[in-house]
């Protein structure tokens, strides 16, 4: 009998892990999602929200503010699509990006993503290092 309340009690503790992590958000895929926002504002100051789940599966949405010097602040977000499988690293791939005008063209994104994402030499600079995302 107590070894069946220890069963319980461990598969409890396994479901409350499992649902903690459900927001399915990897910091990694958080970062490459912040990485991309100076790029879409040209070098603006930025004020970034925590990253949260995307209105897709495998997305992620990131609200933030470009702030203008006497000008009122503007609210913006980006939803960044990732790829199902994984790669070698076992990551998975930035696969589409969208703001609040909408999708990013193919072309765009292409560009976005090897000459500046992917670039080598320097990497861009985190614009809001990770307090949870």
């Amino acid at each position: 009998m107590l070894r069946m309340g220890a069963a319980r009690a461990a598969m409890a503790f396994i479901v409350l892990a499992i649902a903690a992590c459900a927001d399915g958000i990897e910091p990694d895929e958080a970062r490459l999602c912040r990485l991309a926002v100076p790029a879409l504002n040209d070098g603006a100051a930025l004020a970034l929200d925590l990253a949260r789940k995307g209105p897709f599966p495998l997305s992620i949405r990131i609200d933030y503010r470009v702030i203008a010097d006497g000008r009122p602040d503007q609210a913006r977000f980006v939803i960044c699509r990732f790829a199902a499988a994984r790669n070698a690293q076992g990551r998975r791939d930035l696969v589409g990006l969208a703001t609040e005008h909408g999708p990013m063209a193919d072309a765009s994104f292409y560009f976005l993503r090897r000459f500046y994402l992917q670039a080598t030499g320097a990497a861009p600079v985190d614009p809001a290092p990770p307090a949870r995302y």
